[in-house]
């Protein structure tokens, strides 16, 4: 039986990822204009497990959409670059799963997503400004519940266990108010897309060729509400 695994990131690729991270997060740390944030998020979200399964010739679509949960959570930390911020930034979607119709929910695990962002504001008033920007970065899934399940039905066709990768970009906007003692609160829209690789897996079995694909398909609309500090 010959196989080709399921896509994660080697050791050196997330050794590198690292260290930019923390390249990103050293850069002008020092500065009096760093903030830090938390917001909650109230979600809507279009999204779609695409799937395919071929053992031999007989193909099969396993692709079904879900909903998930509204709430996230997310936390950044900005930095003054050029004409406006750098944002690290981490949100976080504990459990991710979703409903799916007249089935049971479908539980993927725990989605963390990091990613890095511009943003410039629009000053309105002295105390009001209108912050808009864009952010990228890797989604990261940690499998668990009903995706792990489908992890360990798999490993004896070269599925293998771990973390699972992807990206998104967004934009953003939103209006932001200064409060005393260094406060700020906000509200904050954004737009996002983004795909997480679940299987790519492939191997022959008994001369026969055996093929799963999984990812999913997201578009997200967030509703941000949060408050920062400068340090």
């Amino acid at each position: 039986m010959e196989v080709l695994a399921s896509p994660t990131l080697g050791g050196r690729e997330m050794k590198w990822l690292t260290a930019v991270a923390i390249l990103v997060c050293l850069v002008k740390s020092g500065h009096a204009d760093n903030e830090i944030g938390v917001a909650v998020e109230l979600v809507a979200e279009t999204s779609q497990l695409k799937g395919k399964l071929l053992i031999g010739v007989a193909e099969s679509d396993e692709s079904f959409k879900y909903v998930p949960r509204l709430l996230a959570y997310r936390a950044w930390f900005t930095m003054p670059w050029w004409k406006g911020k750098l944002i690290p930034s981490l949100a976080l979607r504990l459990p991710y799963s979703g409903a799916r119709e007249n089935q049971p929910d479908f539980n993927f695990g725990y989605l963390v997503e990091p990613a890095i962002g511009f943003e410039y504001s629009l000053g309105l008033t002295d105390k009001i400004d209108a912050p808009l920007g864009a952010r990228a970065g890797i989604p990261i899934l940690i499998p668990a519940g009903d995706f792990q399940r489908q992890i360990n039905l798999q490993s004896e066709v070269g599925s293998i266990g771990g973390p699972r990768f992807g990206w998104l970009v967004g934009a953003t906007g939103g209006l932001r108010r200064t409060l005393p003692k260094k406060f700020a609160i906000r509200f904050d829209i954004s737009l996002e897309f983004s795909q997480v690789y679940l299987f790519a897996t492939r191997a022959e079995i008994n001369g026969e060729p055996y093929a799963r694909d999984w990812n999913t398909s997201v578009t997200r609309l967030s509703l941000a509400l949060g408050i920062e500090r400068k340090l």
